[in-house]
């Protein structure tokens, strides 16, 4: 499956709204899955081959690419799950990039970090503009802006953060700006303790200085799964001529 399959399935169901624009924030991978084809139309490259010249090649991030079904990289890391360490399976829905899909490294995640605080590969007046609250329906500490997650700190500063998860696969990348404290965990055996960091920034700066952000995920590698093979049933029930054996066909 591909950014355009998921586009043109999108014009096919035609979702519903959730809610008027300015009123609501939901925060939703497929924004990130449309912006990724955006950028392939602008520049005439695969989105791939994009980050690539314009990122990884330029920081330096050398152990860093995009996942791609059709070539398989070896270095590439296997997914575990439960206590057994059960390896993961790959899905269709794993082919759409833009909100997931990027293999990297924590030396090369901080090389981004550095480049994002030197100011130098995105321009200040930008970084501001994405670091700036831009959901306002509830008044709290916790707020999105363009493309981080930030939470506001008793002291006036702020942390900047995305955490991430895709199957097996989870992630922490939790910066404190004002004194470019930056902490990095990326684990391929999904956990939910792979969120909580409070203990990390408390070392750091003594108990309950940083509030830190320890979200969890409910979901599981078998939910994602069978959200999967639900939607793929879905798809081809829609044709007439495919029945259900053909379809138990096509999930082998």
């Amino acid at each position: 499956m591909s950014n355009q399959d998921v586009l043109d399935m999108m014009e096919i169901k035609r979702p519903k709204t959730l809610a008027s624009p300015d009123t609501r924030f939901f925060y939703n991978n497929s924004n990130f899955v449309l912006l990724a084809l955006i950028v392939e139309k602008v520049s005439g490259v695969p989105f791939c081959d994009f980050i690539h010249q314009n990122i990884f090649l330029p920081l330096g991030m050398t152990d860093s690419w995009y996942y791609d079904p059709l070539s398989v990289r070896l270095s590439a890391t296997k997914g575990y799950k439960g206590s057994r360490w059960s390896e993961d399976c790959i899905v269709y829905t794993d082919g759409v990039i833009g909100d997931k899909g990027v293999y990297s490294t924590v030396q090369d995640m901080y090389k981004w970090d550095m480049a994002l605080i030197a100011g130098k590969f995105i321009k200040p007046e930008l970084l501001g503009l994405a670091y700036t609250p831009q959901s306002f329906e509830r008044h709290g500490s916790k707020n999105y802006g363009l493309g981080w997650r930030m939470q506001d700190q008793p002291d006036g500063s702020r942390l900047i953060y995305h955490n991430g998860w895709w199957h097996s696969y989870n992630s922490v990348f939790n910066r404190k700006i004002s004194d470019k404290t930056t902490i990095i965990v990326l684990s391929n055996h999904y956990s939910k303790s792979v969120y909580k960091i409070q203990g990390i920034w408390d070392i750091l700066y003594g108990t309950g200085i940083v509030s830190g952000v320890e979200e969890e995920s409910s979901e599981s590698s078998d939910t994602t799964k069978k959200l999967n093979e639900k939607c793929l049933k879905e798809m081809y029930q829609e044709n007439n001529s495919t029945n259900d054996s053909t379809y138990k066909k096509i999930l082998k």
